[in-house]
């Protein structure tokens, strides 16, 4: 089994051991979809809510190109579609 510590550097040290062997995993901790970001996406999709059952992948890029531009981090349209799914389950 291992161990999960919390570091000053927003990143997780895992401490796992296997067998004699004890390993050390950095884990960077994944940053949160902004509050400007979220109301951009829910103000997009109210126009094209055909994306929330897939849709064109031509729109979703529209969609990344418009979330990139806004601060917060940046992420792939797969990793959009993921948030996106969060945010239904949250709903």
């Amino acid at each position: 089994m291992g161990s999960i510590l919390a570091n000053a550097h927003d990143s997780f040290v895992c401490l796992c051991q296997s067998g004699r062997y004890n390993q050390v995993f950095y884990m960077a901790k994944r940053a949160r979809t902004t509050k400007k970001q979220i109301e951009a996406m829910v103000g997009f999709l109210e126009k094209e809510k055909h994306l929330l059952y897939g849709g064109d992948s031509s729109v979703w890029q529209t969609l990344q190109g418009l979330l990139t531009n806004i601060d917060g981090p940046q992420r792939t349209v797969k990793q959009w579609k993921a948030v996106l799914g969060d945010l239904e389950t949250k709903v």
